[in-house]
């Protein structure tokens, strides 16, 4: 079956009729977990956080392989497609969307599945700075996480018809990616592997919390710094950081239970040092409470960290 859709319209999308805005293609396959083609879809796109993309055209024929065209170049892309209580999903980094002739992403699967909703729960509430950080220093370590834990062709049918099962695959994986990252840092704590597992750490508060935690990028610099080094910090200092930032309740017992939750939640801390590290404090100020953290505003978290001399 040949089947033609749209991205929307209407108010709030992003249009790029009227030669404006350059466009890209994108094409692929789209492959049930049986390994059988989905062999017609209605096609949505979003330009992540999220921006509807109007104007699109999308074909998908009985093969499974689809086109994609008229999406705005240098967008990080969000693709959807969904047939009788079936959703596939893709997140396409704007680097692939580009005007030099169609580019082929390979298979959409129920593991893109699940990196996409992970990637849209990330940055849900992200700047654009925040969502390209996220995008093209997660999305590839998402998919290591996906494919590490193995799920079986039942479970991956339930994530592409279930959206429940599919939000709790996509919370597991932010949580395992996040950690591996920090292991990757403790066995080599250089500022390249500092600086993606610095992303993991806000994509995951993020969508644990379901808020922006955009750092500036000067603080961002020094807090990378300031974990290489390492510095450390006891509860106490913590707990006066982050009075002094704008949480009262915060008391020395707080702090080192949310530390206490933190290792728990993120068994890494543990092999990164016994003491709370800058990305750890970080956590802790920002994550909402009752998931180990004082749920801090960004201008908050901001001057906390300057509180900690991270400036």
């Amino acid at each position: 079956m040949l089947l033609t859709g749209c991205g929307g319209g209407g108010g709030g999308g992003l249009s790029v009729t009227g030669g404006s805005i350059p466009t890209g293609t994108i094409t692929g396959h789209l492959a049930l977990p049986s390994g059988q083609p989905l062999t017609s879809a209605i096609v949505t796109a979003t330009a992540l956080p999220s921006t509807q993309v109007s104007d699109v055209v999308s074909t998908v024929s009985p093969d499974g392989s689809f086109s994609v065209t008229n999406l705005p170049t240098g967008k990080n892309i969000d693709l959807r497609f969904a047939q009788s209580g079936v959703t596939l999903k893709v997140v396409v980094p704007g680097s692939q969307v580009h005007g030099n002739g169609a580019e082929n992403i390979g298979q959409v699967t129920a593991l893109t599945t699940v990196v996409a909703q992970a990637i849209e729960k990330e940055t849900k509430n992200a700047d654009p700075v925040s969502v390209d950080l996220i995008v093209s220093g997660q999305l590839e370590h998402l998919l290591n996480e996906v494919k590490a834990q193995g799920s079986s062709q039942s479970q991956q049918q339930f994530e592409i018809t279930d959206s429940n099962e599919l939000e709790k695959s996509a919370t597991s994986a932010i949580g395992g990616t996040a950690n591996t990252e920090l292991v990757a840092l403790s066995a080599t704590p250089q500022h390249h592997i500092a600086d993606v597992a610095l992303d993991g750490l806000v994509g995951q508060i993020s969508a644990i919390g379901g808020t922006d935690v955009n750092i500036p990028a000067q603080q961002r610099a020094s807090l990378i710094s300031a974990q290489l080094k390492p510095a450390t910090y006891t509860p106490a200092v913590i707990a006066s950081a982050l009075v002094a930032a704008g949480a009262p309740s915060a008391t020395v017992a707080g702090a080192a239970a949310a530390d206490a939750a933190q290792r728990i939640q993120l068994p890494a801390w543990n092999s990164i040092n016994p003491k709370i590290t800058p990305y750890e404090a970080f956590a802790i100020a920002a994550n909402p409470t009752g998931a180990s953290g004082f749920a801090l505003t960004p201008a908050q978290v901001s001057q906390f960290l300057k509180n900690l001399g991270i400036k």
